[in-house]
Order: structure tokens, then C-alpha cells, then sequence
């Protein structure tokens, strides 16, 4: 069944949407992740870390950023 909108209203999400939309949301948290792990040592040593468990702090400020971001939206 096809549903027309007015120009300038916004359709309501659907149970099946919003798990399907949170679920790609937390998907791209953890592929920041996976994709910064191979280059962690290079990251931190630019950044200035003392040692190697310094640089793994840049994961959690990551993932603080990412909530910040999520909180921001919502």
C-alpha cells in the first residue's frame, strides 16, 4: 500500500525503522573503531602519547564522542 505525504509533513517511524535505524547507528560506532585500530600506535604518537597505553584512550574519547553525537540527535 502506497501512502501519499503533503509537501512539508514528516511521516511516522516505525517500530521495524527505528530498530533497523538504531541498529545501523551503533554498527557505525563500532566500524570508527575497527578502522582506527590498525593505526592506533601512529595516531597516538602524533598526538603526543607517552607510552602505548596512552594512545588507547583515543578509543574511549571516540566513544564518548560518538554518545555525545547520539545525544546531540535525540
Amino acid at each position: 500500500m502506497t501512502r501519499f505525504l503533503k509537501k512539508g509533513t514528516i511521516p511516522e517511524l516505525g517500530f521495524a525503522e527505528f530498530i533497523s535505524l538504531a541498529a545501523m547507528m551503533m554498527s557505525l560506532v563500532a566500524l570508527s573503531v575497527d578502522t582506527m585500530l590498525p593505526a592506533l600506535s601512529e595516531i597516538g604518537r602524533d598526538l603526543g602519547a607517552v607510552d602505548n597505553n596512552s594512545s588507547q584512550l583515543i578509543i574511549s574519547s571516540n566513544s564518548r564522542f560518538e554518545n555525545a553525537k547520539y545525544n546531540f540527535i535525540n
